[in-house]
């Protein structure tokens, strides 16, 4: 008896120790690292949102996942993190319609200037049905899963340093800088200028050094840059309005648990609606600490004249948009998907 009695209570210890064992490892188990490659600068709207992003996933997950944001490109130029986060070195990446287009003409859509009437309409349109086919080109031809390209920037202005300009002949002569994006090039060149593509974080020397002598980006942009220092005037030309957001890895994205994937969807829809808001409100603040700065703003800009001189581009691009394709974002003749119905595909 006494011998059974303590082989049982050395099986009840096994057990027990087992028990012990598995709920240590699992609460020691790694958390899932989710790592974030982007251009923006901390101070950005786009930045900061999804710092606050991170910390509600983190939150939710209950510490099951890490996420880690490489800002400011640490991690390389706009399209050097995506082709990472194509490779899987990083997991999620910015993303912007412009930057996509080098990968598939279907996104040069989002650069056909004067196309949306205002930052809303091109956040609808982020979120639509015609994106959402993109979207799933790209995620068969490049691995990539958009979980959400609905962030607005903010309408692009031109600027420069020593030439008011209300009309495209003004631009003659001037070097504008613009991002990698064949798009942006052709719209310089349409309008009469030279286009100096540099990275996002070579803006700034670009323009001191003379390489270039404007460049287009939302008013926001242009004060967090102090810009004040190296130009002097501002062209309301409300060109684009531009659309960012993130890509995540797709094989990496079908190993995390369906909960997980969910509160990634979730969160990046939110991140989306606070970021477009936060940027809307800091172009309209953005105006006067410029002209406070001793920018000059000309808004008499004969925009009827660019649209036109913008003519020669959409002659060029039309066929790879996709036939009317303008014309059906300009009316709005799309679908604005749910969140839940965007991913799901």
């Amino acid at each position: 008896m006494r011998t059974r009695a303590a082989k049982t209570a050395i099986v009840a210890l096994l057990i027990l120790l087992i028990a012990t064992c598995f709920a240590i490892g699992v609460s020691a188990q790694s958390p899932i690292v989710i790592r974030i490659g982007h251009n923006q600068p901390p101070d950005q709207e786009l930045a900061k949102s999804l710092v606050r992003m991170a910390e509600r996933i983190q939150e939710r997950t209950n510490g099951r996942v890490e996420v880690r944001i490489f800002p400011a490109g640490q991690l390389g130029s706009g399209p050097e993190i995506i082709e990472q986060a194509e490779m899987g070195s990083v997991e999620i990446t910015e993303i912007t319609g412009s930057q996509l287009s080098t990968l598939l003409d279907d996104f040069s859509i989002f650069d056909a200037p004067f196309i949306f009437d205002d930052e809303w309409h091109a956040h609808e349109f982020g979120r639509s049905d015609m994106v959402q086919a993109m979207a799933k080109k790209l995620l068969d031809q490049y691995g990539l899963r958009i979980l959400d390209i609905s962030v607005v920037f903010g309408p692009r202005h031109l600027s420069t340093k020593n030439t008011p300009v209300r009309k495209p002949e003004d631009l003659k002569g001037l070097k504008i800088r613009v991002h990698e994006a064949q798009t942006r090039v052709d719209m310089i060149n349409a309008w009469g200028a030279t286009p100096v593509v540099t990275a996002t974080a070579e803006m700034y020397m670009a323009l001191q050094t003379g390489l270039a002598d404007g460049q287009e980006s939302p008013l926001s942009w242009q004060r967090d840059q102090k810009y004040w220092e190296v130009q002097k005037y501002v062209m309301k030309t409300g060109h684009f309005i531009q659309n960012n957001g993130i890509a995540i890895n797709e094989q990496f994205y079908q190993r995390l648990p369906d909960d997980i994937k969910q509160i990634l969807v979730e969160e990046a829809a939110k991140m989306a609606e606070e970021a477009t808001a936060n940027y809307i409100r800091a172009n309209q603040e953005a105006e006067a600490d410029l002209v406070a700065n001793g920018m000059i703003i000309v808004d008499d800009v004969d925009i009827a004249a660019f649209r036109k001189a913008s003519e020669k581009m959409w002659d060029k691009w039309e066929h790879r948009w996709g036939a009317g394709a303008p014309q059906k974002v300009i009316n709005r003749e799309y679908r604005v998907l749910s969140p839940e119905e965007w991913i799901n595909y």
